[in-house]
């Protein structure tokens, strides 16, 4: 492959890192909303957030909810820090796109399992399965073993 090819490879590389990355840091806001505001947008979405809804008013949703926030910080940050330099970090995008089929996979298997509606899951395993396609298809593999 020739540098040229490398550089915009490198460069749609960091793009789709750093897209992915904004969109962790935007979940880690997001899950630290207030209770009320996280109850309006989602009645935007439909039945989530009904009166005496047994999920919304559960403590351990709001546990869990703001527990996940920390976790997206985390892989948001660590995703920065490969969008920097993507080439030096070649195992990590391995395992982050093994980790993006793998998320599609759990979110559609786990929403038609638990009888969610569509909506509810299909975002999670749409975005994953995007971002899986844009790392694969990105991903230099011309420079595995140098280095």
């Amino acid at each position: 492959m020739s540098d040229s090819q490398t550089v915009v490879r490198v460069r749609g590389l960091r793009v789709v890192l750093v897209t992915l990355a904004f969109l962790c840091y935007l979940q880690f806001a997001l899950a630290l909303l207030p209770t009320v505001v996280v109850r309006s947008v989602a009645a935007l979405f439909g039945g989530l957030a009904r009166e005496a809804n047994l999920i919304m008013d559960a403590p351990l949703f709001w546990y869990s909810l703001r527990e996940s926030a920390v976790l997206y910080l985390a892989l948001a940050l660590v995703l920065t820090v490969v969008a920097r330099d993507p080439t030096r970090y070649l195992s990590i995008l391995k395992v982050a796109i093994f980790v993006l089929f793998a998320s599609a996979c759990m979110a559609a298997v786990a929403g038609v399992a638990s009888r969610m509606p569509l909506l509810w899951y299909a975002a999670d395993s749409l975005v994953s399965l995007v971002f899986f396609a844009l790392l694969a298809l990105f991903y230099p593999r011309h420079l595995e073993g140098l280095g």
